[in-house]
């Protein structure tokens, strides 16, 4: 039953857990769906062809792997907060659109040269 204060229109004081939980997934969330966008039916596959294959002889590039990720996010969230734009936004302010194309044109020839 609420209390008097609240019948008044007084809005009861939040819960600090309930807060800092939905701080926490508000600044993970991002995060962990980038984190995630790789895992399809696909690259399961190859993780589980290559760990069968090589074991644990490439965990190494695993760890290797994950710094690079961290340090390669954490620049790019500083620049945005910084300049308000992406990553993408700044390459082509800075060498024009041509590159941005260019860059577009190679990715997308190594994937298809990846899944055939």
């Amino acid at each position: 039953m609420a209390s008097t204060a609240d019948r008044a229109g007084r809005r009861a004081p939040p819960n600090p857990g309930r807060t800092r939980l939905l701080t926490l997934l508000a600044v993970l969330g991002p995060g962990l769906l980038a984190g995630l966008s790789d895992d399809d039916p696909a690259g399961i596959t190859t993780y589980s062809v290559l760990g069968a294959r090589y074991g644990y002889e490439l965990l190494w590039v695993l760890l290797l792997a994950t710094v690079a990720l961290v340090v390669f996010h954490n620049l790019g969230a500083r620049m945005g907060v910084v300049t308000g734009q992406g990553l993408i936004g700044l390459i082509r302010q800075r060498y024009g659109l041509t590159l941005i194309k260019l860059l577009i044109l190679t990715s997308e020839g190594r994937v298809d040269l990846r899944y055939r």
